[in-house]
This record gives structure tokens, sequence and C-alpha cells, in this order.
């Protein structure tokens, strides 16, 4: 092979593992728990996490969260009717559950409340979602 072939082949694979690592990256930037945590909690908990007033609690450095986060997955899908406190403060109104999510979307915006908001970070896997949902389920009869 001479060497106008080689240049130009080794161009058409550097011009195409740039198009693929550009595509890779873009799709990284808006990740699944991103796009879900805007379309399902954003509306009431606020894009950066800070609540609606006395109305909805914040998730941005809530110590409910510190002390509950087992609990997120449950919430999620089932909703709060009872009252709770959020950094000293009392939140009276309901929170509707999510149960048309599946597992793995509700890991996915668990995991950006925790990668977001929270200074402990985890990362919940779908199987983990599904155990600690089948716990809340046991509790409430479901």
């Amino acid at each position: 092979m001479d060497t106008r072939k080689k240049t130009a082949l080794i161009a058409v694979a550097g011009l195409l593992a740039f198009y693929l690592l550009t595509k890779g990256l873009n799709a990284l930037s808006s990740s699944p728990g991103a796009n879900s945590y805007k379309s399902y909690c954003a509306k009431c908990h606020g894009e950066q996490g800070e609540g609606l007033g006395t109305l909805v609690p914040p998730l941005n450095n809530a110590d409910w969260l510190k002390t509950n986060s087992s609990n997120l997955a449950c919430v999620i899908r089932y909703g709060i009717k009872d009252s709770i406190q959020v950094n000293g403060q009392w939140y009276d109104e309901e929170m509707l559950g999510l149960s048309a999510l599946s597992e793995v979307q509700i890991a996915n915006i668990c995991n950006y409340i925790s990668s977001n908001f929270t200074e402990t970070k985890h990362f919940y896997t779908p199987e983990e979602i599904e155990n600690s949902l089948q716990g809340c389920k046991d509790e409430k009869g479901n």
C-alpha cells in the first residue's frame, strides 16, 4: 500500500473515531437519570433540588435523604401521605407516587439525586431498587 492510501486510511479512521467519541460524550451529558428527574421530579422539587417553598421539600442537601436514603425508591414509587420534616421545616402536602416507573427508571432517578444533591454518593442498582421496593410493598401490604 502506498503512502497516500495509508495516510487517507488513517485520516478516515481518525475522523470516524472522533465522530464516535463525540456521539458517546453527547449521550453521557444527558443521562437517563437527568432526563427522568427533569420529567418526573423537577416540576415540584426544582431543577436544582431546591423544592417549592413550604409546599414541597428540597432534595439538595436535605437531611431527610441522609437518614432515609434506603426509602427513596419507595417514596418515588408509592409517594408520601404523611408529614415529613426536612431541614427543620415540616411539609404536609401529599406526594403522589410514580407507580408506572420501572426499577431501572427509579434507579436512574435515585442515582441522579444521590450524585447531584447529596454529600454521600451512593450508586443504586436495579436489583437494589427491586429489593427495596419489595420491602416497602410488604410494609404497605400491597
